[in-house]
């Protein structure tokens, strides 16, 4: 008898242990997704107050810069005359710095591909990737994975935001979920 009931204690602290462990990482996703609500309703705090493109702009870029945990993000507008997308805001990079990044054609771009699918574009290793334009330029400036999520509305595209890491890999389905709500506040500026 008792040698069941310490098999039974053992058993018992294994079990709550195991517990322990799924409660500490269920807290540690919670707390992640509080801070994830907490920027978007920054975010959308400055959509609502201002119309303003230079004061939403910049929270946007910011604040999807900081949650993304991402190296840098880039914001462009769309020309629809000249079929191009114009470099309008950036976090992690100097946007005033010159470079062809300023203004992106909308062919053999992943923003024009982006656009014309009307959802997110990944590349999980830019140096395996399809010549797309900038690639080079991406890295060369130390860029090697990319997320570009179309800012699309009833009436076309009117832009993409850009999300660039240093390192490779793929992105996680949560972190594209959030940069499209991302966008879709952008958006609601544009």
């Amino acid at each position: 008898l008792a040698d069941q009931f310490n098999s039974m204690a053992g058993q018992l602290g294994q079990t709550y242990s195991v517990l322990e462990a799924k409660v500490e990482e269920r807290t540690r996703d919670l707390a992640q997704s509080i801070g994830e609500l907490k920027v978007l309703e920054e975010v959308g705090r400055a959509v609502a107050s201002s119309l303003d493109l230079n004061a939403v702009l910049p929270t946007v870029a910011s604040r999807a810069l900081e949650i993304t945990h991402a190296d840098a993000v880039l914001i462009y507008s769309y020309d629809v005359d000249k079929r191009q997308f114009n470099l309008v805001e950036a976090g992690g990079i100097d946007k005033s710095a010159e470079g062809p990044h300023q203004t992106v054609g909308e062919d053999n771009s992943v923003l024009g591909l982006a656009a014309s699918r009307g959802e997110p574009v990944t590349i999980p290793d830019l140096t395996t990737a399809e010549d797309y334009a900038l690639r080079n330029i991406a890295l060369e400036a130390g860029f090697n994975a990319v997320l570009v999520a179309p800012l699309v509305d009833q009436q076309g595209v009117l832009g993409a935001l850009v999300v660039l890491r240093r390192s490779a890999g793929e992105f996680a389905p949560n972190l594209i979920g959030l940069i499209r709500t991302f966008a879709n506040q952008a958006v609601l500026a544009m």
